[in-house]
């Protein structure tokens, strides 16, 4: 039934929702959109004809004036009425609507009071723990305000050492933080110094104080920041729970394409952190569809000097007249030396493109998949963009995130850049750090973008695509 979709779509957006005497019948009439009702829904949002049905039914209303507040919290007695509305209908009963209705309009009234009681809101960290790698510089802190952003407000916030040392470890930092009318997320920054030294990891606290303005502080109002060390092989947790370390040995890319007429397969690794002794790392081939009649297999050492960040070997390549498709092998680092650990790319593939069936261009660029789903948990999502129907040059591509639903600084990180596919490589990654707070909401989605490729290169679909925070 197209009532029961519905109502299942607006349970999916945390909004606030009153309630209309009567029962919703299951008959819909023409589409009204929640867009053209509301000013603060959004036009093109997945839940956009959905308000603006059930609002026709009589099932939600906004506010007296005229907002619907789409992020606001549900109650648990809005809840109970929907999904008893949802079961009488499944069921061809009716409803005591008005008992419901006044009972979940009660429990409203008796939340707005709580709200009203601090209009400029309640000021808190974002995190109760933030961690940095000892090589980044900075650390960045955010601080919202939340119930209420009513007026121009302050709050002060200082750093205190912990086992980590200030001048040495940290630069001790104070300031205020000013929220306009209307505000809610600020940040501050601490700098980091990296000090070549091998040894365990540290930690200073950050704490708010002093609000202005009406505001109040509530939890976490301190919070714990954990540098990393980047000269042994202290390491992060990756999406889907991976650990990655934070000083590694990396291939550049996930794939790598090369003709089968190329001669040779050029592929390159990386190191990631820290480069400030010398280190080495161990390569192999492995068969896969490929195998001694596509290439030569190899073996080796790459080192890497002090201040080296990548470092190339070549695989050579086997051409025949034969129509075999397209055949893959997998490169393999293994032995990192000088306290360097394995990073994200520890495994990659190089595929043979057969000459006799496939073209072998500059390539058209896409995101692998039009939807990415992650957990808060997992701290980042690993976003991966194809380069296919050709690797020839090196060819870059912009990449970028805005909001959806999910908002930055207190989401997810505001990510953009350029990536760069040096010839040869086909599929990499770039990463979208993700806010892991304490708060109880819905799913929530990032947007992506690509854009302005280079050197004859081309975007196909999907160039747009969404991360969804679960």
């Amino acid at each position: 039934m197209r009532l029961r979709t519905l109502l299942r779509a607006s349970l999916l957006v945390p909004v606030s929702i009153g309630f209309a005497v009567g029962v919703a019948t299951t008959t819909l009439g023409a589409t009204v959109l929640g867009s053209a009702i509301f000013s603060d829904v959004r036009s093109g949002m997945f839940y956009d004809e959905a308000i603006g049905e059930l609002s026709s039914l009589g099932i939600i209303k906004g506010y007296d004036n005229g907002r619907f507040g789409p992020n606001d919290p549900v109650t648990r007695g809005q809840v109970a009425v929907l999904m008893k509305r949802l079961r009488d209908d499944i069921k061809g009963t009716s409803s005591n609507d008005d008992d419901d209705e006044e009972e979940a309009e009660e429990e409203e009234e008796e939340e707005e009071e709580e709200e009203e009681t601090n209009k400029a809101g309640l000021v808190r960290f974002t995190l109760a723990n933030y961690t940095v790698d000892e090589y980044k510089g900075t650390v960045t802190i955010t601080v919202v305000r939340s119930g209420g952003d009513d007026g121009a407000v302050t709050v002060e916030y200082e750093t205190s050492t912990q086992t980590a040392t200030a001048g040495t470890d940290f630069e001790a930092t104070a300031g205020t933080l000013s929220f306009a009318d209307g505000e809610g997320t600020l940040s501050f920054t601490v700098k980091i110094f990296d000090d070549g030294a091998d040894e365990a990891d540290e930690t200073f606290k950050v704490k708010l104080l002093r609000p202005t303005g009406g505001a109040e502080l509530t939890s976490p109002q301190e919070a714990l920041v954990t540098i990393r060390d980047n000269e042994g092989t202290t390491t992060t947790t990756g999406s889907g729970g991976t650990s990655v370390a934070t000083n590694n040995f990396t291939f550049t890319a996930l794939e790598f394409d090369v003709k089968e007429s190329g001669t040779t397969a050029t592929v390159r690794v990386k190191r990631e952190g820290s480069t400030s002794s010398a280190a080495d790392v161990t390569y192999a081939t492995a068969n896969g569809t490929a195998n001694g009649n596509h290439y030569k297999g190899t073996n080796g050492t790459l080192n890497f000097a002090s201040g080296d960040t990548e470092k190339t070997f070549t695989v050579e390549i086997s051409d025949n007249s034969s129509v075999d498709g397209k055949r893959a092998f997998s490169v393999i680092l293994s032995n990192p030396t000088g306290g360097v650990a394995l990073g994200r790319i520890p495994t990659a593939k190089v595929n043979i493109i057969d000459d006799e069936t496939l073209t072998f261009g500059s390539g058209a660029i896409k995101f692998s998949k039009t939807i990415y789903e992650v957990t808060e948990s997992a701290k980042e999502a690993v976003i991966e963009v194809w380069r296919i129907n050709g690797a020839m040059g090196d060819v870059s591509v912009t990449y970028g995130t805005t909001n959806g639903t999910a908002f930055s600084g207190s989401d997810y990180t505001s990510t953009s850049g350029t990536m760069t596919f040096k010839s040869g490589e086909s599929k990499k990654i770039f990463v979208i750090p993700i806010v892991d707070d304490d708060t109880n909401e819905s799913t929530e989605s990032i947007n992506l973008t690509l854009s302005s490729p280079t050197a004859g290169a081309t975007l196909t679909t999907p160039s747009i695509a969404t991360v969804e925070i679960q």
